[in-house]
């Protein structure tokens, strides 16, 4: 074995580990800094669909209220509306034009 070409190589292979030890490290705090910036976003992202969901909701109740409250008279025009047309038809059959015949 010759040790005076060994040591260096050794220590030239020391080195380069050392230096990707230190490029690990060193993406090792890139990576958990993104993905807390990540956490952070995802957050806000969920609060505001949160938000979206929660005034697309008062749209709905608000809206099924107000037909609610038209479908009652919406049912009393209809009513007066059908009464209108049979009144109408009894006075084109009483007019004699064949309305009806």
């Amino acid at each position: 074995m010759d040790v005076e070409r060994t040591v260096p190589f050794i220590l030239h292979r020391q080195a380069a580990t050392e230096a990707r030890m230190a490029k690990m490290a060193q993406f090792h705090v890139k990576f958990r800094a993104d993905m807390e910036e990540l956490r952070k976003r995802q957050g806000a992202t969920e609060k505001l669909i949160n938000a979206c969901a929660k005034a697309g909701q008062a749209q709905i109740e608000m809206h099924t209220a107000r037909l609610d409250g038209l479908e009652g008279p919406l049912e009393v025009q209809e009513r007066e509306f059908r009464a209108f047309l049979d009144r109408f038809d009894a006075f084109l059959r009483r007019a004699g034009n064949g309305h009806g015949a």
